[in-house]
């Protein structure tokens, strides 16, 4: 398993690309914007499965729509934060005055989960 770090998202948060290089699947952690994230799969070849977030507050989360409608890689999230990924009060874009795409969560975690990716 290899770590790409991509600084990405209004903030420059760090967003991490696990992947391997013999199956060519790979998560992304935290994708604040979607641009570099798919840039770096797509020269890779990689195949995004997973989209994997820490909270969800709109500097994380930014570049999950794009992400999953491109991948189709599912989003995961625990489950106190699922409604921060349909609502820009939530996640406090408006705060920044933003817009975040809605993007609802495919798995939520409660804790204590493992995934397999």
């Amino acid at each position: 398993m290899k770590v790409k770090t991509i600084v990405c998202g209004p903030l420059d948060v760090n967003c991490y690309v696990l992947y391997s290089d013999e199956t060519k699947e790979c998560c992304a952690i935290d994708p604040a914007a979607a641009e570099p994230v798919l840039k770096f799969i797509r020269e890779n070849e990689l195949i995004c499965t997973h989209i994997l977030l820490t909270h969800g507050h709109f500097d994380h989360i930014g570049g999950v729509a794009q992400l999953k409608k491109e991948t189709g890689a599912k989003v995961c999230i625990h489950k106190d934060d699922a409604g921060m990924l349909i609502s820009d009060h939530e996640s406090f874009a408006v705060v920044a005055n933003r817009h975040i795409e809605p993007a609802p969560a495919d798995i939520c975690f409660s804790g204590g989960e493992s995934l397999k990716i």
